[in-house]
């Protein structure tokens, strides 16, 4: 390479380097991110109660309510942020995928024995299912309504989405209903999916999650009801 073609990379470089120092890319505040959110969604943000520096929108699509909760936590220098999106539901299903080999360590409290539909009082069970689910044991309250929903192959597909590796190499979905909601987490970590670093760059790509949360709602109403 010649020492002009040399001096020209470094002359681009050095172009490169000065812009960026006389125009730093501003990043975006949580209140500002939060103010695009509450536009987007066409909600009215609120502190969460008992929840610290953590935020709420309520809000409304084609015809569903949601909640979006941006939470705080805080960690020994700094703090760290993650999202949840909430699709309200009424049928009381609890469903949730656990790492077989960490099935122990799930806090016995998020389920209450008396709650759960099973003989023996069990909170897990290994249902039939998909072979990308291999991996993890689902604990619900009522296996029958459970199963049925993920032999829907939309559902199914819907959860499948949304399997993850952590740092440590232990799987784990990022989705779950609960008694009162399809619950989709934006983690802090930026190799989850979804994380809250890709909703706050793009707040419109929530609504490419609020379907799919809306789908699981209504096709276990159906399913409940049939």
């Amino acid at each position: 390479m010649s020492s002009f073609y040399v001096t020209l990379i470094f002359v681009v470089i050095g172009g490169v380097l000065l812009y960026f120092w006389k125009f730093p890319i501003k990043r975006k505040t949580r209140e500002k991110y939060l103010q695009e959110m509450e536009k987007q969604l066409e909600g009215k943000c609120e502190l969460m109660e008992g929840s610290g520096n953590s935020f709420k929108i309520d809000f409304t699509y084609d015809g569903n309510s949601y909640v979006y909760e941006d939470i705080e936590e805080k960690g020994l220098n700094e703090s760290f942020y993650k999202a949840y999106v909430k699709a309200m539901k009424e049928d009381g299903l609890v469903l949730e995928f656990v790492e077989k080999q960490k099935r122990r360590t799930v806090k016995t409290d998020i389920f209450i024995a008396s709650d759960v539909i099973d003989q023996e009082g069990e909170v897990s069970k290994d249902l039939e299912l998909p072979k990308e689910f291999a991996s993890f044991t689902v604990y619900s309250n009522d296996y029958l309504l459970a199963g049925q929903l993920l032999q829907d192959q939309k559902a199914s597909n819907i959860f499948r989405e949304f399997i993850n590796k952590d740092p440590m190499g232990y799987y784990y979905v990022s989705l779950k209903m609960d008694k009162e909601a399809a619950v989709l987490e934006f983690a802090s970590s930026a190799a989850s999916n979804p994380n809250i670093y890709y909703l706050k760059s793009e707040p419109s790509s929530i609504e490419q999650y609020l379907g799919k949360l809306a789908y699981l709602v209504s096709k276990s109403k159906e399913l409940q009801e049939s």
